[in-house]
């Protein structure tokens, strides 16, 4: 089958890639056994991914010509027909359909791979857990710690409030056409108790508006463009000296804080 670049797709090819990326799906996942395979395209994932005990899975596909697909390859028993969703899975209202919680697990089309991430960080009440293949370089910036050249908003927003595994890196030669660049298979589990500390984050959904602050420059001249009006005498003078890539999640833990005074005292 012609794959059509438009839609992202490099379909995997490697029995033993997928069974360990369904390895590490958990079944069920904080008493929700409702998986939402993205992307199943010939369905080289979804047949591991159906071995697992308990598991109630649904795919979204985007791609017209592959349902009929999917149907001659899986029966009616194992994968009914209802639970084959063609569309746009970022416009398909997941979590209202979903309102008791789902995993989300793939072989995601790179050119959506953002857009999924700030799905599962917006919708993280009804998203546990997130298993998937990413390029590379999107999953080192998930799972970046401090200091790191790559460590920006999406490390800090999705460590706020997922734990993060880099779980193994997948050559080119995997899939078919190759892709231009790696994939990385990484894993994102809710946390219980986020890493705020129970505090509201309104700091964190203008962090997710904004811009990550320039490298090189110290966190005192990059706060102005937040919708907040930080003083700084209340901000500790080791965190206005540090730069933003080099703020742990315990110092965004604290201006987040602050941030909730602020607008509270508006």
């Amino acid at each position: 089958m012609k794959k059509i670049k438009s839609l992202g797709q490099h379909f995997l090819r490697s029995n033993a890639i997928a069974q360990r990326v369904a390895n590490n799906v958990e079944v069920p996942y904080q008493n929700c056994t409702t998986v939402v395979e993205v992307g199943p395209g010939e369905g080289m994932l979804t047949q591991f991914l159906l071995q697992i005990p308990d598991i109630d899975l649904w795919v979204c596909e985007l791609d017209d010509r592959l349902p009929q697909v999917l149907r001659a390859k899986f029966p009616e028993t194992v994968l009914p027909s209802e639970k084959i969703l063609l569309g746009d899975v970022l416009q398909m209202r997941l979590p209202q359909r979903f309102p008791d919680g789902f995993s989300l697990v793939g072989n995601f089309p790179y050119n959506i791979s953002s857009q999924l991430l700030i799905m599962a960080y917006t919708h993280r009440q009804q998203i546990g857990q997130l298993v998937g293949m990413f390029q590379r370089e999107v999953a080192q910036r998930v799972c970046a710690q401090p200091g790191s050249k790559v460590y920006g908003q999406l490390s800090v927003l999705l460590q706020a409030f997922f734990e993060v595994s880099y779980l193994f890196t997948v050559e080119r030669g995997n899939f078919d056409p190759p892709p231009q660049v790696q994939s990385a298979v990484i894993r994102l589990t809710r946390r219980a108790t986020d890493a705020l500390n129970g505090t509201p984050d309104p700091f964190f959904r203008e962090l997710k508006k904004q811009p990550f602050p320039p490298r090189r420059k110290q966190l005192a001249n990059c706060l102005k463009a937040y919708q907040f009006n930080f003083d700084d005498s209340v901000l500790p003078p080791t965190i206005l000296q540090k730069r933003a890539e080099q703020l742990s999640l315990a110092d965004f833990s604290e201006l987040a804080r602050i941030a909730v005074v602020k607008e509270t005292k508006k």
